[in-house]
């Protein structure tokens, strides 16, 4: 190997942190001439593509990337050592060398380097070299890349041989490749037409990159998984037009700051690895290339503290000590390093903090935007970029006014990251065998019967279940390795296990698993019992509230403000904006309430944390609630749900091969799961629940009457939900679903092959859809639900950002009442706003600031709160 890329080899199969180059995107003038001193070397270098290996991929397409995973290796126990078996920190050298990886990163090397020597020295050898090297790879249909990474990271013996999402990150370095191509705009690197062509392969990557199952629990992940994720994409989404998608992943890596790094620097998930300095490090320099392109947005990370104190600074601070004496280390590090491994990274951040002065600011991001993007024949021309119900940081909005405060969505109250709690028992202890053939039904429910509290961990494998696991208590994780490797088959449905016979509102005769339950399903009590009633009206958006005793009450305390309804249903008309609306059917059984906290207790006046989302009138008997959840903490994790392959019968046929369902319940997470071959997805009923990374798909053959594959994607009540982060790659009765007076509940972040948002009648109100793409958008307002029970969507269901592959149209009559806010829409139509009627803006969803609603209201409200006590 020529020593150019020795010292990268290394990099790339040593553990990270070694004595790296600094590879930042967006380079400087000095690294450009640092990488071009490099040149003689990589103009000698053979050019190698996928197509020159000798071991074909398990697809048998050599145009596939593939990759081994290097810390697999065969099981000593198994006569041909399959499946592998994992050994962290031990590297499998042999077994790498068989797949791609090398080549790739000497192309990713070879062709900066090239392009940086065409900056410096304008050398059109090294401009003519680095265009063949760009067009072996992307261009040329004999030897280029198919632009996915299917097959990577392949870990023999599991998942059939095809990839994982942890091979994502072997394509990290394409951000070089863009780096390259833009020292190289105006080189005779390329022929007339190429620079097209792998603007379009960069695109059909990107799809990939965004929608692939591996992909997708890629981008979930909270480890430095996580973080190259986003360094990977967002020069791939600046390069091909998605500046868009570009802000939103800048903006994510706020949020990924505060999950992996803790008040004092440290990085658990990092910290805990057989090298854990060497990944702390490796995780920090993913960051450190994500705020440079931040910065050229706009976005300063090297200065954001995050809520709970947390910095990339502090970070490094915490790494500071070990810098010069890497032994002194007092956790596991395997791998020696080298004295000074970190000033790059200190270097990095002092020439943020030398530029803070001098930094872009977002106004200037966004006009550069707006001058980049290239025009849209879908969209009308319009200059601006921020709605006039927001405007730019939220000082055009009021907690009276038409928009609604939806900060509060997710697991607790949007305040903390979920959990990350230590494994402390295994599944395979309580009896399962996760060979497929075995029912470990009984070993789930032993298990979930006897941990109290504790973190189950569900190694991988096929675990067949024939029973619902009931889950009643608080504090319990099930965690799965992996969802390409832990796998729960359930191959009869619930209807067959618990009979549960019902009839629809016509008086169709189907199963009450249609629309309810799940094989894991968590059952509680929110525990609303009445502590004062409330003896004075208030309008919505006001905080305080009149008791007729506060006896018992404290502040810090957390409190459901309740109202129910009267024979003339007036509170659901009141839902509707009070406009008319068919709700004879509801018979007065409408009930709503708003969990909220006590901040100030002044004589029988209390003040709570959040405005009112509706009025409080006294004839529907306002009245103060406990809000004591007795099931919470509970989260379900890193695995797949898979059932058979049977024809979809058609609506209201479901059995009941349901994956999960919340049933009364706080607080609680389902994260980082694929769903397959499901009647309907996940049930959630309670309060600030989170379900964050979620893949749906399907095998079974449509119901020949409207194509679909399953009934409910998921279906989403009660009140301050967050679902984000979703795939739904299959056409369900109802994709998304709004139950019966739910509120608050957040969709963000997701993507659907043809996504209809269905409000399913019985008032559900201020509920937001934000950031979305709809896929092919033919039936983006189609709803269900039964007669008589109200239109669809209630007050000031907001649509934040909602694109599509055709125009869309407002609402259909009788969808919402006029209060319903659209914002963002991909469409031909002008807009047409009114403060106390329509209000439809129809703003380009690719320069809408900010282009996730939720995350703006979320970190507006917590930069500007106060400390508040634990729940």
């Amino acid at each position: 190997m020529r020593p150019l890329f020795l010292a990268f080899y290394i990099f790339l199969f040593a553990s990270p942190g070694g004595v790296i180059a600094q590879q930042a995107y967006h380079l400087e003038e000095t690294e450009i001439r640092l990488l071009a001193g490099q040149v003689h070397q990589a103009l000698k270098l053979p050019i190698s593509t996928v197509t020159d290996k000798t071991v074909p991929p398990p697809s048998g397409d050599v145009h596939d990337y593939v990759s081994y995973a290097r810390y697999y290796w065969p099981d000593p126990d198994k006569p041909n050592g399959l499946p592998y078996i994992a050994r962290d920190g031990q590297h499998n050298h042999e077994q790498v060398a068989r797949g791609d990886h090398a080549r790739l990163w000497n192309f990713f090397q070879s062709v900066e380097i090239l392009a940086a020597d065409w900056h410096v020295r304008g050398d059109e050898r090294s401009a003519r070299r680095a265009g063949e090297w760009l067009r072996a790879w992307i261009v040329t249909p004999a030897t280029r890349m198919n632009p996915h990474l299917e097959y990577a990271q392949v870990q023999l013996g599991h998942n059939n041989n095809h990839g994982s999402n942890y091979g994502v990150i072997d394509a990290r370095g394409f951000g070089q490749v863009i780096d390259a191509l833009r020292l190289l705009h105006d080189s005779p690197a390329l022929k007339p037409g190429e620079e097209s062509a792998i603007k379009e392969w960069f695109a059909e990557y990107l799809h990939w990159l965004t929608t692939a199952e591996n992909a997708v629990t890629e981008h979930a992940m909270k480890s430095n998984h996580g973080s190259w994720y986003l360094a990977q994409a967002i020069p791939i989404a600046r390069y091909v037009g998605r500046d868009d998608l570009a802000l939103t992943l800048c903006e994510e890596a706020k949020s990924l700051i505060a999950e992996q790094i803790n008040a004092d620097g440290s990085i658990p998930r990092e910290i805990r690895r057989v090298n854990g300095l060497g990944y702390s490090v490796f995780n920090l320099k993913a960051h450190a290339r994500t705020a440079r392109l931040a910065a050229g947005l706009g976005i300063d990370l090297w200065n954001h503290t995050a809520p709970n104190g947390a910095s990339l600074r502090r970070a490094v601070d915490f790494l500071r000590p070990y810098n010069q004496a890497p032994e002194t280390w007092p956790y596991s590090q395997n791998a020696r390093l080298d004295p000074g491994f970190l000033d790059e990274l200190v270097k990095e951040m002092e020439s943020a903090t030398s530029k803070s002065s001098k930094k872009i600011t977002r106004e200037f991001a966004e006009k550069q935007i707006r001058r980049q993007a290239s025009p849209d024949a879908r969209m009308p021309p319009n200059e601006n970029t921020h709605s006039a119900l927001w405007g730019k940081n939220g000082e055009a909005w009021s907690p009276a006014s038409r928009l609604p405060d939806f900060s509060f969505a997710g697991y607790a109250r949007g305040e903390r990251s979920i959990p990350d709690s230590p494994v402390t028992h295994n599944i395979r202890d309580f009896g399962a065998k996760g060979d497929g053939v075995t029912d470990d039904s009984a070993a789930f429910q032993r298990a979930v019967a006897a941990v109290d509290p504790g973190v189950i961990l569900i190694p991988a494998g096929r675990y067949l279940i024939t029973d619902i696991i009931d889950i009643n208590k608080s504090n319990l994780v099930l965690r799965g390795e992996d969802p390409a490797r832990t796998i729960l088959y359930f191959p009869k449905p619930l209807n067959d296990i618990r009979p549960d016979w019902s009839k629809t509102t016509t008086g169709m005769r189907t199963s009450n698993y249609s629309w309810a339950g799940g094989f894991i399903w968590v059952k509680g009590s929110l525990g609303l019992q009445k502590l004062a009633d409330i003896t004075r009206p208030a309008a919505r958006g006001a905080t305080t509230l009149t008791l007729a005793s506060t006896d018992g009450l404290s502040a810090g305390d957390t409190i459901a403000v309740c109202q129910r309804d009267l024979p003339d249903n007036s509170l659901a008309i009141h839902l509707y904006s009070d406009e008319p609306a068919d709700v004879a059917n509801l018979k007065g059984s409408t009930k709503i309430s708003l969990p909220a906290r006590i901040v100030r207790i002044d004589g029988l006046t209390i003040t709570i944390d959040r405005p009112l989302r509706t009025d409080l009138r006294l004839e529907w008997k306002p009245a103060v609630h406990c809000h004591a959840p007795t099931v919470s903490e509970v989260g379900v994790e890193n695995l797949t749900f898979e059932f058979p392959v049977t024809p979809y019968g058609g609506h209201f046929t479901e059995l009941g091969f349901n994956a999960m369902a919340f049933s009364d319940v706080a607080h609680c997470w389902i994260r980082n799961i694929r769903i397959r071959n499901s009647d309907s997805g996940l049930m959630i009923k309670g309060d600030f629940c989170t379900i964050d990374g979620v893949v749906m798909d399907s095998l079974r053959a449509p119901d020949k009457v409207r194509g679909g594959q399953g009934h409910h994607g998921i279906y989403l009540s009660g009140n301050d939900n967050l679902f984000t982060h979703f795939n739904i790659r299959l056409q369900f009765e109802h994709d998304i679903t709004m139950g019966a007076c739910s509120s608050g509940n957040v969709v963000s972040e997701g993507w659907g092959e043809d996504l209809c948002l269905d409000h399913h009648r019985r008032a559900p109100y201020e509920n937001l859809f934000t950031n979305i793409d709809a896929g092919a958008g033919t039936h983006l307002w189609r709803c269900g639900g039964g007669r008589a029970l109200g239109w669809h969507c209630g007050a000031r269901g907001t649509f934040w950002n909602i694109r599509a592959r055709q125009p869309l149209a407002y609402p259909p009559p009788k969808f919402g009442p006029w209060s319903i806010n659209v914002v963002g829409l991909t469409t031909k139509e002008p807009s047409s706003i009114t403060t106390n009627g329509l209000w439809f803006e129809t703003l380009a969803p690719e320069t809408l600031l900010p282009p996730n609603l939720h995350l703006a209201q979320r970190l507006r409200r917590l930069k500007e709160s106060a400390p508040v006590p634990a729940e």
